[in-house]
């Protein structure tokens, strides 16, 4: 769906715009934490045998949600309507 929306917005005029397109914050923002924790999530199991690599995926995991979130408010802050 990320992939999909992207090609819509790269086809339209809506690229140039992006700053003020909530829609792009919030795929940047979810593909950033897909693409970031997919590792931790998937080796989950494995990592718990080497306690040092899960702490770093751990912390790798915490950033990308605090990034996400961050966008998320970005996209919320900027992608408001004009209402002057």
């Amino acid at each position: 769906m990320i992939i999909l929306e992207y090609k819509k917005q790269m086809i339209s005029d809506d690229i140039l715009k992006f700053r003020e397109n909530m829609m792009f914050y919030i795929n940047t923002a979810v593909g950033i934490f897909y693409v970031g924790t997919l590792p931790f999530f998937a080796f989950n199991s494995l990592l718990w045998n080497d306690k040092e690599i899960f702490y770093n995926y751990f912390t790798l995991f915490l950033l990308t949600n605090i990034s996400m979130y961050i966008l998320f408010s970005i996209a919320l802050l900027w992608g408001k309507p004009n209402t002057y």
